[in-house]
C-alpha cells in the first residue's frame, strides 16, 4: 500500500509533467527529437543498467536474511562491486554514444530532416549525462528493496517530475526543448540523492571495488547475459516503433509516447507497485515451491481483477480521456486524435502486459532467465514485423497494434 500510494503520487505528477510539456511544445518535431534522444540514452542504459538492477535485488535479499543493520551484511560488498562495475561500463558507453550521436540518430529517426536531426543530436548528448544517475538510482533502490526499504524508492518520481515541470513551464518558452534535456539530468540527480537516505540506516557506505571474485557479484554475473538480452529486446521494440513513426508524420512519436503513458498508468500503479515488495519476497522464498506458487497466484489474481475493467474503459473512452489529460495549449485537436488512436490500440494489450510483467519478474527472482528471453524474442519479432508491415499501412494505429 505504501508503494502504491507513492506511485500514485509520482504518477499524478508525471501526468502533470506531460500535460505541461504538451501544452508548451505540442505534438511536433521538437518534442519528437527529445523523445528520440531519450531512446538513445535508453540504448546505453539497456547495455547493463536494467539487467544489473533486476539481478541485484534477489541476490542481496537472500544475503540480507538475518543480517544486522550495522554494515556487516555480506550483501554490502556485492553492492560495492556491482555499483562500481556498472558506473565504469555505463560511463564509457555513454562517452562512445555521445561521440557517435549523429549517425545513431540518423538510424533511429530516418524520417527526420537536417534541422530536426541536429536538434536530436544535441539533446542526445545532454541526456546521456543522466545514464550514470539513472543507473545508480535503480541499483540503490534495488538494494533498499532487498532490505525491505520501499518508501524512498517509491518517492523518487516526485522530485524528478517537479524538476521537469519547472524546466518545461519556467524555461521551455525561452530555451526551447533543450530545457527538457537539462531538466532530465537535474531531475535524475534528485532521484539519486533520495536513494542514499534509507541506505544510511542500513549502515551501507558505497565504496569503489572491482573484486570480481565476490560470490554475490559472481551470482549476479551469471544472471546478466539473458537479462542483458532481454533489456536489448525491450529497447529494440521501442526504437523500431519510433523509427517507423518518424516516417509517418510529425508528432507521431509524441502521440505514441503519450498514448503509452496513459495505458502504462494502471500497469505502473497496480502491477509495478505489487511487484516491488513481491519481487524480493519471491527471491527470498528460494526453493520453497509452495510459497512461490502462493505468491504468484495471489499476484496474478490481483493483476487480472484490476486490469480487465480498466482496459475495457480505456478502449471505449480513449478520446475524452486524452482530451481531458492533455488537450491544452499547443496540444491541439489533431494531437488529441492521434494520441487517442494510439491509446485505444495499446489498451487492448493491457492485460497481457500486466501478466507478462508478473511472470517475467517471478522467473528472474527464482533464477530462470532463459525462458523469459525466448518469449521476448518471439514477441520482438512479432512487434518488428508488425511495425514494418502495419506502420506504413495504418500509421499510428498499426504501430500500436503491433505492440499489442
Amino acid at each position: 500500500m505504501l508503494v502504491a500510494v507513492l506511485t500514485i503520487g509520482s504518477t499524478v505528477l508525471g501526468f502533470l509533467r506531460d500535460v505541461v510539456i504538451g501544452a508548451v511544445f505540442g505534438a511536433g518535431p521538437s518534442l519528437d527529437a527529445y523523445l528520440v534522444a531519450q531512446g538513445v540514452m535508453n540504448i546505453v542504459l539497456g547495455l547493463i543498467s536494467g539487467a544489473m538492477a533486476r539481478s541485484i535485488t534477489p541476490v542481496v535479499a537472500r544475503q540480507a536474511k538475518g543480517c544486522s543493520t550495522t554494515g556487516s551484511c555480506s550483501g554490502h560488498r556485492t553492492v560495492d562491486v556491482a555499483v562500481t562495475v556498472t558506473m565504469v561500463v555505463l560511463g564509457l558507453a555513454g562517452l562512445v554514444m555521445a561521440i557517435f550521436a549523429a549517425p545513431v540518430v540518423g538510424v533511429l529517426a530516418p524520417g527526420f530532416g537536417p534541422e530536426q536531426t541536429e536538434l536530436a543530436v544535441l539533446l542526445t548528448r545532454v541526456v546521456l549525462i543522466a545514464t550514470v544517475l539513472v543507473s545508480g538510482t535503480n541499483l540503490l533502490a534495488g538494494v533498499g528493496h532487498a532490505h525491505g526499504r520501499f518508501g524512498w524508492a517509491g518517492a523518487q518520481g516526485i522530485p524528478f517530475n517537479i524538476v521537469m515541470i519547472i524546466a518545461a513551464a519556467g524555461f521551455g518558452p525561452r530555451f526551447g526543448v533543450l530545457a527538457l534535456a537539462v531538466g532530465f539530468v537535474v531531475g535524475s540527480l534528485a532521484r539519486l540523492v533520495l536513494q542514499f537516505l534509507p541506505l544510511r540506516s542500513l549502515g551501507l557506505r558505497i565504496a569503489p571495488s572491482l573484486d570480481l571474485r565476490d560470490p554475490g557479484f559472481r551470482e549476479i554475473a551469471r544472471m546478466l547475459p539473458p537479462l542483458l538480452l532481454s533489456s536489448a529486446i525491450t529497447n529494440v521494440n521501442q526504437l523500431v516503433d519510433r523509427a517507423v513513426a518518424s516516417t509517418v508524420a510529425d508528432g507521431a512519436i509524441t502521440a505514441l509516447s503519450y498514448g503509452w503513458h496513459v495505458v502504462n498508468l494502471p500497469e505502473s500503479v497496480i502491477v509495478a507497485s505489487l511487484l516491488v515488495p513481491l519481487y524480493p519476497a519471491i527471491g527470498a522464498a528460494g526453493d520453497d515451491r509452495a510459497e512461490l506458487r502462493r505468491l504468484i497466484r495471489r499476484g496474478l489474481q490481483a493483476v487480472l481483477a484490476a486490469l480487465a475493467p480498466i482496459a475495457a474503459v480505456l478502449i471505449v473512452v480513449a478520446q475524452p480521456v486524452v482530451a481531458t489529460l492533455f488537450g491544452y495549449g499547443a496540444f491541439d485537436g489533431d494531437a488529441v486524435d492521434a494520441t487517442a488512436t494510439a491509446l485505444r490500440w495499446y489498451a487492448a494489450g493491457l492485460i497481457a502486459l500486466g501478466m507478462s510483467t508478473l511472470f517475467v519478474r517471478a522467473s528472474h527472482a527464482v533464477g530462470d532467465t532463459v525462458r523469459p528471453v525466448i518469449t521476448a524474442i518471439v514477441a520482438m519479432s512479432v512487434n518488428v514485423v508488425g511495425d514494418l508491415w502495419l506502420g506504413p499501412l495504418w500509421g499510428i494505429r498499426g504501430i500500436a497494434l503491433a505492440t499489442t
